[in-house]
């Protein structure tokens, strides 16, 4: 039986590894369930210099997150059954000032896959299935029947 309302069950997964992270560490929180990023938008949260990194696009929050030790150690003592204990919450309530949001252009950082139908759909709108068509696919000579 699950004992945690299953919103707040990826925060108690996230404390359990944060307790095993040194502390000094930066983190970077990527949810299973959210494509990769692409390499180029990676880096630029990567190297970016604040507290809290987050991709936005179309004007919507995203993954992955990038947490320095200043913030996510307060993870560690979030009381799970609070109804707080979400880490968009938890982020919304710290200093807006070590907040910092990176423009991207790839929707894939607010997309969720969790059934085949959302697989499609990711394919059909992902940067990478046009990229994939445009580099891949159509340089390939295309056969002309002449009737």
């Amino acid at each position: 039986m699950l004992t945690i309302s299953p919103i707040r069950y990826t925060i108690s997964t996230l404390q359990r590894v944060l307790h095993k992270v040194d502390k000094n560490v930066i983190v970077i929180v990527q949810p299973l369930d959210v494509p990769l990023l692409n390499k180029i938008d990676l880096t630029s949260i990567i190297n970016k210099n604040n507290t809290i990194v987050i991709p936005k696009c179309d004007e919507k929050n995203g993954h992955p997150v990038k947490l320095k030790s200043e913030f996510w150690t307060i993870l560690l003592s979030v009381d799970l059954s609070s109804k707080e204990a979400r880490l968009d919450l938890l982020i919304k309530k710290f200093n807006t000032s070590s907040i910092t949001y990176i423009k991207v252009l790839d929707i894939s950082v607010y997309q969720n896959i969790n059934t085949v139908n959302d697989w499609k759909i990711y394919l059909e709108t992902s940067i990478y299935f046009y990229l994939f068509f445009l580099f891949i696919l159509l340089p390939l000579p295309i056969p002309i029947l002449i009737p």
